[in-house]
């Protein structure tokens, strides 16, 4: 243990005894200036600078369901390579990320033990 503050300290610019809350928050701050360096995965967080504005549609509805059920539909296509398969958990339902993150039981089980 004290290897670890000194350590700590130095490397994340703390000048006072670390905290949980603080080494978090100098690691995030690290963390997105790394980030921002790239300019590909840049793109993925320009969203923190104006957390409002990407919420927007969300707060107010102005997206159609037909588009969200096409953004859905992108999103399960990139994730998954456009292949078809049967979930791996349950093997009941079609794999998708809306039934890998809210619907399987089995997934959401085996992640909270």
């Amino acid at each position: 243990l004290a290897v670890i503050v000194p350590y700590v300290q130095t490397r994340y610019n703390l000048i006072e005894n670390p905290i949980i809350e603080s080494v978090l928050a100098a690691q995030k701050a690290i963390l997105y200036s790394e980030i921002e360096k790239k300019t590909r995965h840049a793109k993925l967080y320009k969203v923190r600078r104006n957390e409002l504005a990407s919420s927007m549609w969300l707060r107010f509805g102005n997206i159609i369901p037909q588009d969200e059920a096409r953004y859905c539909q992108l999103q399960d296509r990139n994730m998954f390579g456009a292949e078809k398969g049967m979930c791996q958990h349950c093997r009941e339902r079609v794999k998708t990320v809306d039934h890998l993150a809210t619907q399987c039981e089995k997934n959401v089980t085996s992640r909270l033990y």
